[in-house]
């Protein structure tokens, strides 16, 4: 793969061009609950069958697969259990990897493990804050986990993660609008960039988070590690930019997608907002606050801001 920091790239079922690749490729979801319906065990032939075909074909035509591990499926039976608030989700994600790289490994050398695990944890547990942050942590374990089954079954195949990343707006450069800022940012970027750069989590977000309890039962010794499993590249879904308000109301929280956070408000983006700098802005920062890996722009809503 070519070393570039920064990769247009389209994920939406179309045979295009990866731009950074120099050759087609094609980057699709394998679903957990067709591999594993129980959430452990076997997989079915049909379904293993499936991706068999898919695989075969794509390399037929000259492209290349990039396979993605989790795209928001769970098996039913682990959803019951608790889904991603219960740790034993990532071990089990662990064992799942395993098994479709057995299958696939042979031919798929691109993976990416989770997609977008922001949207599982928090938006799938808009109703609790504490599930919310716990099931963060379980996926980002996972995907640590997930790592490094990949590198010790093919050293030499290429690992990734996709994260929903954006550029945080405010209206002034006051002591509170920055403050604002500071909050959403941390939770909506850096509280998944820096433990997988190897960081940890920010010491401000736990702070603005420190409300809802300690994170002494769930960040286990070792979990750190385990996630900043170095990848190859990361990958960065654009949807625009988050315009945020500050609040003076000590329970009010930016919703589902930002949980436990207080005295800060998220607004809909305005028409009229100017995407494509906001796009700049956030490739930008990223390149200089996480110079270490390359980064590919895997999903993007506004096509003002793919000229970058």
């Amino acid at each position: 793969m070519g070393r570039s920091r920064t990769v247009a790239a389209t994920a939406d079922g179309c045979w295009d061009t990866f731009a950074g690749f120099g050759r087609p490729a094609y980057r699709f979801p394998v679903a957990w609950a067709g591999v594993q319906p129980e959430g452990r065990g076997p997989a079915p032939r049909a379904c293993l069958a499936y991706y068999d075909r898919l695989v075969d074909s794509l390399l037929d035509k000259g492209v290349t697969p990039i396979a993605t591990l989790y795209q928001w499926d769970l098996p039913q039976s682990l959803d019951e259990a608790g889904g991603w608030t219960n740790r034993e989700t990532a071990l089990r994600f662990a064992d799942y990897t395993t098994a479709v790289h057995a299958a696939l490994g042979d031919r798929v050398r691109l993976w990416t493990t989770l997609d977008e695990p922001s949207r599982a944890a928090f938006l799938g547990h808009a109703h609790d804050a504490v599930d919310a942050l716990r099931a963060a942590h379980h996926l980002l374990l996972a995907h640590g986990l997930a790592v490094s089954v990949v590198r010790e079954r093919a050293p030499e195949h290429e690992v990734s993660i996709v994260l929903n990343l954006t550029t945080v707006v405010v209206d002034r450069d006051d002591h509170v609008h920055t403050a604002a800022f500071r909050r959403v940012d941390g939770l909506r970027n850096r509280f998944f960039l820096d433990p997988l750069f190897g960081r940890g989590y920010p010491v401000d977000v736990l702070a603005d988070t420190a409300w809802l309890g300690t994170w002494d039962d769930v960040v286990l010794p070792g979990d750190l590690d385990v996630i900043a499993e170095p990848v190859d590249w990361y990958g960065v879904a654009y949807y625009g930019p988050a315009r945020v308000i500050p609040t003076e109301d000590p329970l009010a929280v930016t919703g589902g997608g930002h949980p436990g956070l207080r005295g800060a408000r998220l607004l809909a983006p305005p028409f009229g907002e100017p995407l494509g700098e906001a796009f700049a802005e956030l490739m930008l920062r990223l390149s200089i606050d996480y110079p270490e890996l390359p980064l590919m722009v895997t999903e993007n809503t506004h096509p003002a801001a793919v000229a970058v």
